[in-house]
């Protein structure tokens, strides 16, 4: 029998293990995991956000009313509060990474107004400034490590621990292709099934025909059914029924229809679907939900940073004579300009001089500028441009709203002269410290077109998720100076 598959991974009967054992093993541990973890990340939150009242906040508030052991002791309250609301909104069962999100914001907001409550009813009374602080840190600890999480146990069902199965309903090696092509990490393929009927299970390589599938359903341990070709109505719906009786669920692949270049939307009008090409850009509750994001983050940073930062100041003086900033024009959304400020990494008139030097440009194109061994770079500049430290100013452009902390990175008008159409995408949303382009190599990329591929990449897939993974991204990319020029 030439088999479609390389090897015959389907599974034997057994009488041992239940119906679809390795999900429900997957989410049992998962659940357990995530609940073990939120405990340590939440008394984290809680010492973090204590330091945080008890040094930088006290010329503003005065001492904290309570100590850290205090805070401590009174932490298994807060523990149960958080866990019972973070299994309410549905924290510890499956879920997409951005309704997981939005749950950990609901669930942490939840836990901070019942504690607030709490607080002006039962003594001690906690100061809303230090409920501030622990929702907004237990909000970025919590969605961090699930983060890390789910990239553990990605690995782990990667190499074989409790792996979902799929079965491909479509015809000859191109279905499989395609599986692969859209299957979701961990998933492994089952077996095949031929898209109409066939005598007997098994037969040219297939697993079956239509016919079979609710005894294959019946048989073996499948979390997904992928349906890759086009079959009548009436057949389809006959699956689906299928699947809805076993609890599997069911994606249909949309044969002959391709785009890379903008998202889709699937709509349903008068019971029939309609595919609709939209522009990448973000809808009013998502940049909502990102500018909330942007000034929560930059204010705890700008405060935690603020004695380094005036460091990096005094470096910058005793180095080299000028400013300690620097200022240059911009483009952001709708074109818009701005001024954009960066650490001092140049010597004076360094702008002045680019015209000399202008043709030493070891990039491709004229849309971007890059020369590793600038002259114009003083001594500390060198280190501050490794380092990515002489960006750390633009804090303030996200405090006014002119930058974020995630986005394709700001353009010089000059550049922004010479796009094309599908380049003014990028200006779509708010430009970035950092981004795709920068977790992605940085300087190492030369090409802009693959720049604006990954911007464009980053605005239509853009979630909350997203940003926090490219911000957990780009602090081992700066320590390791990767692509840093």
């Amino acid at each position: 029998m030439n088999s479609l598959l390389k090897e015959d991974i389907r599974h034997p009967t057994s009488t041992k293990l239940p119906r679809r054992f390795s999900g429900t093993l997957y989410r049992r541990l998962r659940a357990a995991i995530l609940i073990l973890l939120d405990m340590g990340l939440l008394a984290a939150s809680v010492a973090i956000a204590h330091a945080v009242r008890s040094t930088l906040l006290v010329a503003w508030f005065g001492p904290p009313s309570l100590d850290l052991a205090q805070r401590l002791r009174l932490f298994p309250i807060f523990w149960v509060i958080q866990a019972l609301l973070f299994s309410q909104v549905g924290l510890y069962g499956a879920g997409d990474r951005r309704r997981n999100l939005r749950a950990i914001l609901k669930g942490v907001s939840l836990a901070a107004l019942t504690l607030y409550v709490g607080s002006r009813i039962y003594p001690p009374h906690a100061h809303p400034s230090f409920l501030v602080l622990l929702w907004a840190f237990s909000f970025v600890l919590v969605a961090l490590g699930r983060i890390g999480i789910d990239h553990l146990l990605n690995a782990l069902r990667m190499g074989g621990f409790a792996l979902s199965h799929s079965l491909v309903i479509g015809k000859d090696a191109q279905a499989v292709t395609l599986f692969q092509r859209l299957k979701r990490p961990s998933y492994h393929l089952l077996g095949q099934i031929y898209p109409g009927h066939l005598p007997a299970p098994m037969h040219n390589g297939y697993m079956g025909g239509l016919n079979h599938l609710e005894a294959l359903l019946e048989r073996h341990h499948v979390h997904e059914v992928l349906l890759v070709e086009d079959i009548p109505i009436k057949e389809r719906e006959a699956v689906l029924e299928t699947c809805m009786k076993f609890g599997v669920p069911m994606r249909v692949a949309l044969s002959g229809f391709t785009t890379t270049a903008n998202p889709i939307a699937l709509q349903t009008h008068n019971g029939h679907g309609v595919l609709e090409v939209v522009q990448p850009r973000l809808r009013i509750s998502q940049f909502a939900l990102k500018r909330f994001f942007d000034v929560t983050a930059t204010t705890l940073g700008l405060i935690l940073l603020s004695p380094f930062l005036l460091l990096v100041a005094l470096a910058i003086k005793l180095d080299s004579p000028g400013p300690i900033l620097f200022k240059q024009q911009r483009v952001t959304v709708k074109g818009r300009t701005f001024w954009m400020y960066k650490f001092r990494s140049m010597r004076v008139n360094a702008e002045a001089e680019l015209e000399k030097i202008i043709h030493l440009n070891e990039r491709k194109d004229t849309l971007m500028f890059k020369l590793d061994r600038d002259p114009r770079v003083t001594r500390l500049g060198r280190l501050l441009r490794r380092t990515s430290l002489d960006e750390l100013p633009q804090l303030i452009n996200v405090l006014r709203g002119e930058m974020s902390l995630v986005g394709p990175r700001p353009p010089l008008p000059r550049e922004v002269e010479q796009y094309s159409p599908h380049h003014r995408q990028r200006l779509e949303v708010l430009p970035g410290l950092t981004g795709m382009w920068q977790v992605s190599g940085r300087s190492d990329i030369t090409d802009f077109e693959e720049v604006v591929r990954l911007d464009l990449s980053y605005i239509r897939e853009w979630s909350l998720w997203l940003d926090f993974k490219i911000l957990f991204k780009t602090i081992p990319a700066v320590l390791q100076s990767k692509g840093a020029r």
